[in-house]
């Protein structure tokens, strides 16, 4: 039986139980070892104006040890970092929020079983 869902990694095996003459005879099959693949997932757009809908950015990590996020302006200035999946961006940069427009993100992670996981992205900011 599968113990615990929440583990990348899981191992198992069958077993068959045969009834014969003689009695029951189990068969095993071998380990299968299953990874799950880790997720990153975030949105596209989001909205800093303070109406308490999609005020803030924020990636959702399943199966991440090591997590890098950096959004860029359009002139490729680093306007935020964090290597916290749970912290969220509330869309200012250096106390002032951010102009609307479109801004890149980069997010360099690492799963529970040491796979590199890079990945580029557009976001737009909207009012």
């Amino acid at each position: 039986p599968v113990q615990n869902f929440g583990d990348q990694l899981l191992r198992f095996r069958l077993i068959a139980l045969i009834n014969t003459q003689g009695g029951v005879v189990a068969l095993y099959t071998n380990i299968v070892r299953l990874r799950i693949n880790a997720t990153l997932t975030y949105p596209t757009a989001f909205s800093p104006n303070g109406d308490g809908l999609n005020d803030t950015f924020g990636v959702t990590a399943r199966f991440i040890n090591k997590f890098h996020l950096q959004i860029f302006n359009r002139w490729g200035e680093l306007i935020y970092y964090s290597e916290n999946p749970d912290d969220r961006w509330d869309g200012t940069h250096k106390g002032v929020t951010v102009p609307t427009g479109t801004y890149a993100l980069v997010i360099q992670a690492e799963d529970k079983t040491g796979r590199k996981i890079e990945q580029k992205a557009m976001m737009l900011i909207t009012k």
